[in-house]
């Protein structure tokens, strides 16, 4: 007789965490597409981690949200204080799971030429998930220049996920 031992696979989620960015004269828009990949078996609840300065003009959509309770997390000395959202969904759910989180940085005052409005891209933290990668990508109004300081990598736009691909 051979005898064996069933047992069910713990959930592996990874997040891809796709930033875009839109600016305009008057504000940036921002919005971060938060991508699951759940594999093994189906997980109804997902959870991030925002700065707190950003949470009462912060909206979260996605498809199948049954709730999105946030709280805020214990604030560590010398860091900014965070928000952590708890999103849970209708059911448990396998493969893709798509969510985005969107608000609007307005600039004080009007941009004047050779003036320019500094604009923080939040970052949004995917938590209790194997791994995660970010993407960010910025489209404006022809009539800004943009530069960008950080601690990122520039890619070619071919190595973009393809929803942050500019259509032209």
């Amino acid at each position: 007789q051979v005898s064996f031992a069933v047992e069910a696979r713990k959930p592996k989620v990874t997040c891809d965490v796709l930033y875009s960015l839109q600016a305009d004269e008057g504000k940036v828009r921002i919005r971060a597409d938060l991508l699951y990949d759940v594999q093994f078996t189906g997980v109804e609840t997902f959870k991030f981690r925002v700065p707190k300065s950003i949470v009462d003009r912060l909206k979260v959509e996605g498809t199948d949200i049954r709730e999105k309770p946030h709280a805020d997390d214990p604030v560590e000395e010398g860091k900014l204080p965070t928000t952590t959202f708890t999103v849970s969904l209708q059911g448990p759910t396998l493969g893709r799971v798509a969510m985005w989180v969107e608000y609007d940085d307005v600039f004080k005052e009007p941009l004047k030429v050779n003036e320019s409005g500094g604009v923080a891209v939040p970052q949004i933290l995917p938590l209790e998930v194997e791994s995660a990668n970010g993407f960010v990508a910025v489209r404006k109004s022809p009539a800004l220049k943009v530069d960008a300081e950080g601690p990122w990598e520039e890619v070619d736009p071919a190595e973009l996920p393809e929803t942050l691909r500019s259509p032209d």
